[in-house]
């Protein structure tokens, strides 16, 4: 699986701060989500598991897509999950990483060449395409991601957040923020972004696949993107670092917290399946993990 895509699986901050205004709330917006609930095209299983600690709380953890999919699509046993739990777990500060990251990618203009511009006109339009010929092309990519999937207008992390907060849950982070920021960069490819303008791309029928399996509730496909074994030969210290490290570094960090309180959790559903994945590293810690049906 591409890079780009990987991100999208793995790094919920990153996600965010690419995309500037793109997917993240202009000022004044509520996030409370009072009127969410799931949408006609909710899918038909949630991606969430209930999770049973050794003395005998209950907690969820939802695998999130950090990109295309709006969390007014989610399950209402997503939302009856939230309302049962105390603490609100995510992968870092989305927020603030909405707020205060600064973007360092090189120059849009530098990147794309006359078939990609030619691809971005089609895809936003003439007058906005001249106007993101001035900004990096990390932020170049969350303008298309807003173009390619218009119905998102708050990032799934961002509005969960928002959500749990409005329903005075207490906030916990698995990672900071400017760290996962730091990561994502080192695994971003501007290459890839034409791959994505490009209908006929890789890059787009990666990410379309992505979001299309993540509505059907297909973790099996999901794990076969995330974790080609063919991938993980070519590529072992990207898969390493964006995975399997962090997913050994959340399970040591979640235990304490699932053992005392009944949590939320959230975090990307690429982190979830597999050997090496949050779900199996919990089970080998004695919890006891149901996907919610």
């Amino acid at each position: 699986m591409r890079a780009l895509a990987l991100v999208k699986l793995g790094l919920a901050a990153t996600t965010v701060a690419c995309a500037g205004t793109a997917i993240t709330p202009s000022a004044g917006t509520d996030l409370d989500l009072e009127s969410a609930g799931p949408s006609r095209e909710s899918q038909p299983a949630p991606l969430l598991w209930k999770v049973r600690a050794p003395g005998g709380k209950t907690s969820f953890l939802l695998g999130t897509i950090h990109v295309g999919v709006a969390a007014t699509e989610l399950s209402p046993a997503v939302w009856n999950a939230l309302d049962a739990s105390e603490l609100f777990i995510m992968e870092a500060d989305v927020a603030a990483a909405s707020e205060q990251a600064t973007s360092r990618g090189r120059p849009a203009l530098e990147v794309l060449d006359r078939g990609d511009w030619q691809h971005l006109v089609e895809l936003v339009g003439a007058e906005r395409a001249r106007a993101l010929a001035t900004v990096t092309v990390d932020r170049l990519y969350g303008a298309v991601l807003q173009a390619l999937y218009p119905r998102v207008e708050v990032s799934m992390d961002l509005a969960l957040a928002g959500a749990a907060d409005s329903r005075g849950l207490q906030p916990r982070f698995l990672e900071d923020w400017r760290w996962q920021i730091e990561l994502g960069q080192r695994y971003f490819d501007d290459g890839e972004v034409s791959e994505v303008l490009d209908p006929e791309g890789a890059g787009r029928r990666e990410l379309d696949e992505l979001v299309a399996s993540y509505r059907r509730g297909d973790i099996e496909s999901l794990a076969r993107m995330a974790l080609d074994p063919r991938a993980i030969a070519e590529s072992p210290t990207r898969y390493r670092e964006l995975f399997f490290d962090r997913n050994r570094a959340w399970s040591e960090r979640l235990e304490p917290w699932l053992d005392e309180h009944p949590c939320f959790v959230a975090v990307g559903v690429g982190h979830l399946p597999g050997k090496r994945g949050l779900l199996e590293l919990l089970r080998q810690r004695g919890f006891a993990a149901e996907r919610v049906r």
